[in-house]
């Protein structure tokens, strides 16, 4: 290995450390409370060195956030390979999700910050839009998943994005809202039942 690519590599390995370092710092004390100083001390870099890869918290959390859904959008995409109904797809990307929410909390916990904390409100358009190009996917991949079901005659003729955003929203909110309640009343409640007797009701209305 030559030395321009002996640095490439140092690059790369300094950028992941940097961002395991904020993820780490982010998920314990959230967007507003963690600073640039203790996520340079965590990755044991100086803060010149992290300024040198991000330009600031906001594209940090940016960064992670794409990775998150990186990671997100890869496992949907298996369960999208399944030789199966577009019903039963769904169902299973909805416990997909559940699974990477409980498999991954520390970024499931990062991408409920651009709600809980209004980062939104802080994030240049080019960074809202890098989250926005991921989101695009996942609802890309569902609202095909639903056209399929309407082609087959399993689904209703229906508005596809309506039912999309529907869908994703009342997944993401039973997660949200349930592991919450859970958290604040110390109990454990069988989350993914929930949202199987969720979409079996959503079902009651786009089946034919």
């Amino acid at each position: 290995m030559g030395i321009p690519e002996r640095k490439e590599k140092e690059k790369i390995k300094r950028r992941k450390d940097i961002l395991w370092a904020a993820k780490n710092s982010f998920s314990k004390k959230g967007f507003m409370n963690a600073t640039i100083e203790e996520i340079a001390q965590e990755s044991e870099l100086s803060t010149g060195t992290i300024y040198l890869y991000f330009s600031g918290k906001e594209e940090l959390y940016v960064s992670l956030i794409v990775e998150t859904y990186d990671i997100l959008i890869e496992e949907l995409g298996e369960v999208l390979k399944q030789d199966v109904a577009p019903d039963e797809l769904l169902v299973s990307i909805a416990t997909t999700y559940y699974d990477f929410c409980e498999n991954h909390p520390d970024h499931y916990r990062i991408l409920n910050f651009i709600v809980n904390e209004h980062l939104n409100l802080k994030l240049t358009p080019e960074l809202t839009e890098k989250i926005d190009d991921k989101t695009d996917i996942i609802f890309k991949m569902l609202s095909e998943v639903i056209k399929h079901g309407i082609g087959i005659g399993i689904f209703k003729q229906i508005d596809v994005w309506d039912v999309t955003s529907l869908f994703w929203s009342n997944i993401h909110g039973i997660i949200q809202t349930q592991t919450t309640i859970d958290y604040l009343k110390g109990r454990t409640t069988d989350i993914e039942s929930l949202i199987r007797k969720n979409i079996e009701l959503m079902f009651l209305a786009i089946k034919v």
